[in-house]
């Protein structure tokens, strides 16, 4: 019997090697960009769930008294636990937690909302309205773009020290005028740990 032992040519297994690099090229980008979509709904989901807590807590006075329209409040969000989920990493790194917090803004008519949000990846939103963030606003950003909360408030001698950094904050000028304790009342009688043990920062328009 008489067997055909004819391989593949040169030419042939060059057209398959061209065909797989073509096949890679179109695929490698494909599944690249449906995971950084999936790493960015993730975080929209993760920044919606903590403003959504941040959004109770101070409706129930959890952060103390209500603002006055001359003030601004800043949340950080190491104060927070989210009730699921992983509060202290992102899809692309950890939080910087110096750089992580929610703006509130009062007036008679309503509450708004701003997310400021970093990760060890720069990735994040800054300064963002929570109505107008999608997961589309996660991008990677300048950490420089977002203040860090010890310029607000700094702990020496174990005791909180208010700040004269001026924060921009949407046309207005703000320095740091009082601090509350999450879920606790009497501020001043409470000591602190280090420049990351910050607490809910009041800012007073200059």
């Amino acid at each position: 019997m008489i067997y055909n032992r004819k391989g593949f040519t040169l030419i042939e297994i060059i057209a398959v090697v061209i065909i797989i690099g073509i096949i890679f090229t179109i695929a490698v980008p494909m599944v690249s960009s449906y995971i950084l979509d999936s790493r960015k709904t993730s975080y929209y989901g993760t920044i919606s769930a903590y403003v959504e807590t941040i959004k109770s807590e101070y409706d129930m006075m959890e952060f103390g008294d209500y603002l006055d329209d001359s003030e601004i409040m800043v949340v950080p969000i190491s104060l927070i636990k989210l009730e699921s989920g992983d509060s202290d990493s992102t899809p692309f790194g950890y939080y910087d937690y110096n750089k992580s917090y929610v703006v509130i803004t009062s007036s008679i008519y309503t509450n708004q909302y701003y997310a400021n949000f970093l990760d060890d990846a720069n990735y994040g939103v800054s300064n963002l309205n929570i109505d107008s963030i999608s997961k589309g606003s996660i991008t990677s950003i300048n950490s420089n773009d977002i203040m860090g909360l010890n310029s607000f408030i700094s702990c020496f001698d174990n005791k909180y020290t208010l700040n004269n950094t001026i924060y921009d904050f949407n046309g207005k000028e703000y320095t740091a005028c009082d601090y509350r304790m999450y879920k606790k009342e009497a501020s001043d009688d409470y000591e602190c740990s280090g420049n990351s043990d910050i607490p809910v920062i009041v800012m007073c328009e200059n």
